[in-house]
């Protein structure tokens, strides 16, 4: 029997919640011992972090924007920032991100930490469905926000950042390329 039958099996039932017992607790994250049924009423506990900073009446966590710089007569491309991950020990490539403030909306924390890391502003094109980050190990949730930058408007000319250096990936031989 395959799992894609098993799931159809009539003795399936959904998983739930039972209980949360916290473990340790930091400044932005908790670490929690869940305690859940499975599909067939089995209970079992799982470990993961919990992001302390989710108001009650907001489901978003935190932003990525997919960052559009466009320039007449040029390629488009997209903004990505190189910084220090304390978590990976590392240096990562990565769109512009962060959480969102308490009475900020998605929108706005995505101007905002666009502004942040690398200066430029833009206009919010779309905001994404809720997603889960990691929901392997964590509570997070996210939505991915696309802004366009106008690169012809004197304050996007510029090709640094405040915080951490832009990176630029050039979108029109990505466009071209043949996958097939």
């Amino acid at each position: 029997m395959n799992s894609v039958d098993n799931m159809n099996n009539n003795e399936v039932t959904k998983c739930c919640f039972l209980t949360e017992e916290r473990m340790s607790s930091g400044d932005w994250l908790s670490l929690a011992r869940i305690t859940y049924l499975d599909q067939r009423t089995t209970s079992r506990v799982w470990e993961g972090a919990t992001r302390l900073a989710r108001n009650d009446d907001r489901n978003t966590d935190a932003v990525g924007v997919i960052a559009f710089y466009r320039r007449l007569l040029h390629y488009d491309c997209i903004i990505l920032v190189k910084q220090y991950s304390p978590a990976l020990k590392a240096y990562t490539i990565e769109m512009p991100a962060g959480l969102v403030q308490e009475n900020e909306t998605p929108g706005e924390a995505a101007m905002r930490e666009l502004k942040e890391a690398t200066g430029f502003v833009g206009a919010v094109k779309k905001i994404g469905p809720v997603l889960a980050m990691n929901p392997g190990t964590s509570s997070s949730l996210m939505r991915l926000v696309t802004v366009e930058v106008n690169g012809d408007e004197p304050e996007n000319l510029h090709f640094f950042s405040y915080q951490c250096p832009s990176c630029w990936i050039n979108l029109g031989p990505l466009l071209r390329l043949d996958l097939s």
